[in-house]
């Protein structure tokens, strides 16, 4: 029994539209399965049949899909070659715009929706790994959460300097200063 990809996709816009954040899974009739992982209401990574990113969620539209299902707060790990570019309106790549109209919004409606989801994307935190230093011979790292780069007035550099050796490997601290 296969389900309507109308369906499938009405599912997937409306977890976009409601700005959750989860992982879309679908199988098809063959046992091929796929994930679409969700962001604040925006894709951000894909993977079906062995393909990966944009060409994945094309290949969702075309899937003879047997069930789908979606699970809330749970962001599926994937490679980094799934990743979705953000500067790709990807929602209207799959027809976001005529499932907002059969529900009688406007296009207006549509962009301000697409594009407060992206700002919100793009404001979130920066982790970066700070060096603390070694055990056993290798590099020690902790997370730190920065400012997004946007909020960045001036531009950041980095030092690296050696502050001595360890086990035949030169241990480094890390000096943050501003470029003028």
């Amino acid at each position: 029994m296969t389900i309507e990809i109308s369906l499938v996709m009405a599912k997937l816009f409306s977890c976009c539209r409601a700005k959750e954040t989860g992982t879309f899974f679908v199988v098809s009739e063959e046992g091929v399965s796929g994930q679409v992982v969700i962001d604040n209401g925006l894709p951000i990574r894909s993977s079906f049949s062995g393909k990966k990113g944009i060409e994945a969620l094309s290949e969702l539209k075309s899937m003879n899909v047997k069930t789908f299902y979606f699970s809330a707060d749970f962001m599926m790990p994937m490679s980094k070659y799934a990743a979705i570019n953000q500067s790709d309106d990807v929602l209207a790549l799959l027809g976001y715009a005529d499932y907002l109209a059969s529900l009688d919004l406007e296009i207006d409606e549509y962009n301000s929706i697409n594009t407060d989801v992206k700002k919100e994307v793009s404001q979130k935190p920066v982790v970066k790994k700070e060096a603390v230093g070694m055990y056993r011979g290798q590099q020690v790292y902790k997370e730190v959460e920065s400012e997004p780069e946007q909020a960045l007035a001036q531009k950041k550099m980095i030092k690296r300097e050696v502050v001595g050796m360890y086990r035949g490997q030169p241990v480094y601290k890390d000096i943050e200063y501003v470029a003028e």
